[in-house]
């Protein structure tokens, strides 16, 4: 559930009409569902549009970024559609969601304010399953959680006929999409499985990221009607960005270095294989970090047991595989730390935006090297060759996830500013310098390439376009290797051209080159990515070109700042600041660290991760203000009637016997 803490900047763009007011209620009596349950005083910027849509019985598509606060949009309508909150009551709600884990995060924390909630997936023993089976047709469900695969059986089915449903919210709903980077089939059974909600179902689709041909297959594929569509600004300013370029071994090094440095914060770090999880969690281990790998191929004991030590604050460090760490869902992460490059800037983004879900400063490191792009370009070519698809979309969408991954390229090589890139690929408008990503912060210096770019292009020319990076590279370096002069590449004009520059060097020219869009990578004959000449191409060949790079300037010893230094940002400021720093801003820090012990102790008595007791934002609202009463104690934010029934007491009697102590 995501926390309520900090609004996004922007406000949500709305493709629809305004929704009408629905007889369960409108955005004034949301709002009294927000502080009496979860007890936040304001919503984010988008929420209350989407929330309106959808209590106003419309369609609705919401484009909204990961720690934007998505699950509200659809966990107060349903409250208010199944009347448990005063007045009629419609029917229950449905979330369908390809994250078990996820499923029973939410769940665990919807039940702890109070919420009928659970979930159905294949994690379930038998005798759990039918228990929720038996619940739902008892009518005493509020809000199910399910995976797409359940949609299909048949006794899911029955049920959910004889079940009235007032809202089908569909998470994650690029998965719906062959166009979008992460399509799963089993999305595609959603729209059949409408069908069995008589009277129809307001349906809700709701994804961190989407492109316009995404958008459109999403309402397509589900067949939804006349949607309301929104999308809020996809900019975290709580989050820094960053990225550094580094050989496989030295990644290792840099993120064990990092983690030992940051002990006591929680981090995930993505990897893109579940052996490159394994090697990482066993070297952070060895350098005595508490850590543990989580992906797919561990059993179902063992993925829970690491979930629930990291939701826990048992383990700092959970190392997962892209995409599968997607289902953990715990507010306070301070830094998502990622191995290898992502396929695509929206996974990136997705998963980097793990960091910071509570408000709270969070960090966004992405290492990279020329090996990633090898392997995600296999990656792709590999996988679509499976499944039955005519060549011309298999060779079309093949051609659309390569261009998602040029874009991750051009975000890794760039060096101007990364907010404004990220912002950039999903159509907003930032300014050009955020002072808050490694570029920004970083200390460079300007190389005049303006020769070895020229040459460059004239040697993808003399090789027709039909070569890729490493290619031209190696002809421009004068390679004296076998494959070049089999081809006849050694007899190129521009052979030998840049041999006085090293290799490296000439692939960052040209990595660049490609991110400024004078070079481009396409696809030749759907099985081999070569470079070809970009839109800007032309402007290469005028007389008065000039073009420079920057580089990481040269820094000496293991001090500095910025992108040169061993961290990679600086250690303070707002976005950079470390918990200890964040706790010294208080004006009373040993009342917090007090009442961060008391909520350890609860959480281990009932079983209940911290944050689902308070979080951290909440402890220092209440070192600040000591509540010492139940209306005071019920103004900080964060704190429901649930939440002052069950723990209000103890924490107020401890802020008494502090003030006590004092005197």
């Amino acid at each position: 559930m995501d926390g309520q803490t900090t609004p996004q900047a922007g406000n949500a763009r709305q493709t629809a009409a305004p929704p009408r007011e629905s007889r369960v209620g409108g955005i004034d009596k949301a709002r009294r569902v927000l502080k009496r349950v979860y007890g936040y005083d304001s919503f984010r910027s988008g929420q209350e549009d989407v929330i309106s849509s959808i209590l106003g019985r419309h369609d609705t598509v919401a484009i909204m970024p990961t720690g934007a606060g998505k699950s509200l949009c659809y966990q107060i309508p349903a409250l208010m559609l199944a009347g448990v909150m005063g007045g009629p009551g419609i029917g229950m709600s449905i979330v369908i969601s390809p994250l078990k884990s996820l499923m029973r995060d939410q769940v665990s924390a919807l039940q702890a304010v109070g919420v009928s909630a659970s979930y159905l997936n294949s994690s379930l023993a038998p005798e759990d399953e039918a228990r929720v089976m038996a619940d739902i047709a008892h009518h005493r469900v509020t809000l199910l959680y399910c995976a797409p695969e359940r949609l299909v059986r048949r006794d899911f089915r029955e049920l959910i006929a004889a079940t009235p449903v007032a809202l089908v919210a569909v998470d994650e709903a690029h998965c719906v999409s062959q166009w979008g980077h992460d399509f799963r089939p089993e999305y595609r059974q959603i729209r059949d499985f409408l069908e069995t909600c008589t009277p129809r179902a307001v349906v809700a689709a709701f994804t961190a990221t989407a492109t316009e041909h995404v958008r459109e297959d999403i309402v397509s594929a589900l067949g939804l009607r006349d949607p309301a569509q929104f999308k809020t600004s996809f900019d975290r300013p709580n989050l820094w960005f960053g990225t550094k370029k580094l050989p496989r071994r030295a990644k290792d090094d840099w993120i064990v270095s990092f983690a030992r440095d940051h002990a006591d914060q929680s981090g995930i770090v993505y990897c893109a294989s579940r052996r490159e999880t394994e090697e990482l969690a066993d070297a952070l281990a060895q350098a005595g970090i508490n850590a543990a790998a989580y992906h797919a191929g561990l059993p179902d004991e063992r993925r829970s047991a690491v979930q629930d030590a990291f939701i826990d604050d048992d383990i700092r460090v959970i190392v997962a595989t892209n995409a599968f760490g997607m289902g953990i869902d715990k507010p306070d992460v301070r830094y998502v730390l990622h191995h290898n490059m992502p396929s695509s800037i929206e996974e990136y983004y997705q998963e980097a935006g793990r960091a910071g879900r509570d408000g709270d400063p969070g960090r966004c490191m992405l290492l990279w090297n020329d090996g990633d792009v090898s392997f995600r370009t296999r990656q792709i070519d590999n996988t679509d060759r499976e499944g039955d698809m005519p060549d011309a979309d298999r060779q079309m969408l093949r051609t659309s996830r390569h261009d998602l991954l040029n874009a991750m390229i051009g975000y890794c090589g760039t060096t101007g500013c990364l907010r404004a890139s990220l912002l950039g690929y999903f159509g907003e408008t930032a300014p050009r310098e955020c002072g808050n990503c490694s570029n920004c912060d970083g200390e460079f210096e300007s190389v005049d390439v303006t020769r070895e770019a020229v040459q460059v292009m004239r040697c993808v020319q003399d090789l027709g376009q039909r070569v890729g990076k490493g290619t031209v590279a190696s002809v421009l370096h004068g390679a004296q290797s076998e494959a070049v002069a089999k081809r006849g590449y050694d007899r190129a004009p521009s052979y030998g051209a840049l041999r006085s520059s090293s290799l490296p060097f000439v692939k960052d020219v040209i990595a660049q080159m490609v991110a400024d869009g004078y070079l481009a990578v396409h696809m030749s004959n759907g099985a081999y990515p070569v470079l070809v000449f970009g839109p800007r191409a032309d402007d290469a060949a005028r007389g008065d070109f000039h073009y420079e790079i920057k580089r990481e300037a040269a820094h000496t010893g293991s001090g500095g700042s910025g992108r040169g230094s061993g961290s990679g940002w600086r250690d303070g400021g707002m976005y950079g600041a470390s918990s200890r720093v964040e706790t010294a801003k208080l004006s009373d820090p040993e009342l917090f660290d007090r009442l961060r012990e008391l909520r350890s102790a609860i959480a281990k008595e009932s079983g209940k991760p911290p944050y689902m007791v308070f979080n951290d934002r909440s402890l220092r609202e209440m070192a600040e203000l000591k509540p010492t009463d139940a209306d005071a104690f019920l103004a900080i934010n964060g704190v429901g009637e649930r939440k002052l029934e069950a723990y209000g007491e103890r924490f107020m009697e401890a802020i008494r016997g502090y003030m006590a102590d004092k005197g």
